[in-house]
């Protein structure tokens, strides 16, 4: 700081060079020569540039690092440092090319780990989905609710029905499912409030086809007041065409095919998440 100040000083003295002598002005300007070489090696001596290089490399302030290790081989490139400065270049850059490698790694895992997130939060959203299905209980004998649980809907299915006596009639539809096993149709003719009922168990062909267009033919019977499988297989090949959802269409004909009954549940979405909750005790 001294040295800059008496540098500063012997410039204003060389300005007022004029009201001095000759003799007097060579003596001032030699004397600012060396000031200058001086105030030069104070800022720009190796040991100086030297000094600053590790202060920036301790605190990992690779920017000065690199700014000091320039002036050091623009200023001193005779230095005997050059090969250690040039080995802390190169580290210096594998550094940066491995914590940027890090960090974009780190945002990735971030990023994927944000979304699987917002997927899962989506998909509890989506566990209480039961569409147009609900769960109901049973009641005993004496209409009081038991601790039987059964998937039905909120709403009748409409359709249409025909046979000897009508054509293209109003048609009700409820389904019952207590389980994968035992699935139940209930048919209301005219979309009355009795089920159709076959006192000497009346057989059915059931033709369903599922939401991509797949068919499937089943073979039923009226059991007294709704529609059961002949066997579970068939109750199982059902739930799975519910289980998928969307779209599915259903033909109903009597074993003689006096009578057709005709309807569609038009999007069978929520089932899946119906059926877990039929499950869970």
């Amino acid at each position: 700081m001294k040295t800059i100040i008496k540098f500063i000083l012997v410039l204003m003295t060389l300005f007022f060079s004029s009201c001095v002598s000759r003799s007097d002005y060579d003596k001032l300007k030699n004397e600012n020569d060396s000031l200058r070489i001086e105030l030069d090696e104070c800022q720009y001596g190796e040991e100086k540039i030297v000094g600053k290089i590790e202060n920036a490399y301790k605190e990992k302030d690779y920017q000065l690092v690199r700014v000091n290790i320039n002036d050091l081989f623009e200023k001193h490139p005779e230095s005997t440092n050059m090969d250690k400065y040039k080995k802390i270049l190169k580290k210096i850059e594998k550094e940066e090319t491995t914590k940027k490698e890090n960090e974009r790694i780190q945002k990735e895992n971030e990023r994927v780990k944000k979304e699987a997130e917002q997927r899962e939060l989506i998909r509890l959203a989506k566990l209480d989905d039961t569409g147009m299905w609900r769960i109901r209980y049973y009641a005993d004998d004496f209409g009081q609710s038991t601790d039987q649980k059964y998937i039905t809907h909120s709403e009748r299915i409409r359709g249409r029905f025909s046979n000897t006596a009508t054509a293209d009639s109003p048609l009700a539809v409820i389904f019952s499912v207590s389980s994968r096993d035992y699935i139940n149709i209930y048919l209301y003719e005219y979309a009355g409030d009795v089920p159709v009922r076959s006192i000497g168990g009346g057989k059915y062909d059931v033709l369903i086809e599922d939401k991509d267009g797949k068919r499937l033919r089943l073979l039923a019977h009226n059991g007294g007041n709704c529609i059961f499988f002949d066997k579970k297989e068939y109750s199982q090949s059902l739930h799975d065409v519910l289980l998928r959802g969307g779209n599915i269409k259903f033909r109903i004909n009597e074993d003689n095919y006096t009578t057709k009954y005709s309807f569609d549940i038009g999007n069978a979405d929520g089932y899946k998440n119906a059926y877990r909750k039929l499950l869970e005790k």
